[in-house]
């Protein structure tokens, strides 16, 4: 993988239980050691950036999630979309996707205090794209959907992700970071909506009242990408909960998925006629 040589000892226990992970990793340049005892995925800061970049670890959590969100998404009605449902994300002109825990699988926060421009934080932090977000997209833009990236988070981390899913920067829609001519921080930019309470939602708005999409889609895991789903903003929500799983949050969607796959499958099949089984 991206370092070190890292260890998986699986714990076992009941049937009935989400499987328990001790991962280590022995590499001697990581003398504090990447120790897990998780059952949820953990967040970035539990590994050194080395073992982030593994896709080995990558690889073996994401499994160990999907294990967990199985029973999860069994918990929701709205996993299972409607043929309303299906009619508005088949048809909609743009998708608008939150960052943290959607497209990546870590929050941004989380990285931001090492990020600072470094080339292997960068590329550690582009490795933890979201499995099936990149074929997603693909999709999205064969089919001439517009996709645009709407987070709280902060553009300088943002841009290396849309680079990867070919996503332009004028449809990134984020904070960004000001700092002055000898790199020092000087704060934010006020002037980028999603810098103020509800920006996620005005910025959404903004988007569909600039180009006059008709239909709208907004996917992502929190409040605030709920909050987007209003007259003259989002037509629907679709609630991700691959990463993390908000029951309040999932349970107030128009769907509820925990898989990007749910979503290329959706447009496979009215592309094809073919019904694909998931």
């Amino acid at each position: 993988g991206g370092g070190g040589d890292v260890e998986m000892h699986p714990l076992a226990l009941p049937a009935a239980s989400s499987s328990v992970y001790f991962i280590s990793c022995s590499s001697p340049r990581h003398p504090h050691g990447c120790l897990l005892r998780r059952i949820a995925l953990p967040s970035s800061s539990t590994f050194c950036s080395s073992c982030r970049s593994s896709p080995w670890i990558v690889a073996l959590l994401v499994r160990a999630k999907e294990k967990t969100m199985l029973s999860s998404s069994a918990q929701f009605p709205n996993s299972s979309p409607s043929e309303d449902v299906l009619r508005i994300w088949r048809s909609a002109e743009a998708v608008c996707f939150d960052v943290d825990s959607t497209v990546c699988m870590d929050e941004g926060i989380d990285e931001l205090a090492t990020f600072c421009g470094a080339g292997e934080v960068v590329a550690a932090w582009t490795s933890r794209i979201t499995p099936g977000i990149k074929d997603l997209v693909q999709k999205l833009q064969i089919r001439n959907t517009d996709v645009y990236l709407v987070s709280g988070g902060f553009r300088q981390m943002i841009a290396p992700i849309a680079t990867v899913l070919e996503i332009p920067e004028e449809k990134i829609f984020a904070n960004k970071l000001l700092f002055d001519n000898k790199g020092h921080f000087l704060g934010f930019d006020v002037d980028e909506p999603t810098s103020r309470s509800g920006g996620k939602a005005t910025a959404i708005s903004l988007i569909k009242q600039i180009h006059g999409y008709k239909m709208l889609v907004m996917v992502g895991d929190g409040a605030t990408d709920l909050e987007a789903r209003r007259p003259g903003g989002a037509d629907m929500f679709i609630c991700y909960g691959g990463v993390q799983c908000r029951p309040t949050i999932a349970a107030e969607a128009d769907w509820f998925v925990t898989s990007f796959n749910d979503l290329v499958n959706s447009l496979d099949e009215a592309d094809t006629g073919i019904s694909f089984i998931t």
